[in-house]
């Protein structure tokens, strides 16, 4: 009897010691004892959490796109500019604005000529009477790019050499293409009724690289202008379609 006693009184012992360890087991977290610690702890284990790789993939919160911050986004991208060696014929349109020198050009009518796979455009600008740009790219000679000025030469094309207010100019480039138009192509005819036909030029050019253009659409008469080259990297167009 007092040895059954005995073994009852060293369970009921081990019984209160297992329980003190597993209690006071529980109260350690890392090294942490303190209550106010192991609190500390468990927030600080909760934020890393949430900011850890399963925070990375947590669902974001949607955000629902207004019209009105679709209008303020068209509107930043139609007033950015980048310079016109990023584009190609095809790139620019009606309303494209083309900036040199602190002028403003904005673009209302184009022409298109092709011949044998060559592509170039000229660009009819508001700025000044009758200002009209010339913008190119040629397989064997890369991208050309001239601003023009119409003027009566009252000289005709045809010869090599050619006499301008005393200047001797040299035939650089002549032929003939096909040619179709878009906006208001007054340079061409007073009606606008011509969409498309053919096309022959001549340019010529003296020591200082002055350029006497003369165009003549189908069978009308002779239009001379004035020019000279610029570098595309010079000139920053906006509200473009689009640039490569």
């Amino acid at each position: 009897m007092t040895v059954f006693l005995g073994l009852l009184a060293a369970t009921l012992l081990l019984g209160i010691i297992t329980t003190l360890l597993i209690a006071n087991r529980k109260d350690e977290v890392v090294g942490f004892t303190l209550p106010q610690e192991l609190q500390a702890a468990q927030q600080a284990a909760s934020l890393t959490a949430s900011i850890g790789p399963l925070g990375d993939i947590a669902p974001q919160p949607v955000v629902q796109t207004t019209l009105e911050d679709l209008i303020v986004e068209k509107e930043a991208k139609a007033t950015e500019t980048v310079s016109l060696a990023n584009f190609y014929p095809g790139n620019l349109g009606v309303g494209t604005t083309l900036s040199y020198q602190g002028t403003d050009s904005v673009i209302f009518g184009v022409i298109s000529f092709e011949h044998d796979g060559v592509l170039w455009q000229d660009y009819l600008a508001e700025h000044a009477a009758g200002q009209w740009w010339r913008f190119g790219v040629e397989p064997d000679r890369g991208m050309k790019l001239a601003a023009f000025e119409p003027r009566q030469l009252d000289v005709e094309p045809g010869p090599d050499v050619i006499m301008f207010e005393g200047t001797s100019y040299r035939v650089t480039e002549s032929g003939q293409a096909n040619y179709r138009t878009a906006g208001k192509m007054q340079r061409i005819d007073d009606s606008g009724q011509f969409g498309s036909g053919c096309y022959a030029y001549f340019d010529y050019e003296n020591n200082a690289r002055v350029i006497l253009s003369f165009e003549r659409f189908d069978t009308g008469d002779w239009i001379s202008s004035v020019g000279h080259h610029i570098d595309p990297k010079a000139v920053r167009v906006s509200n473009a379609l689009h640039s490569s």
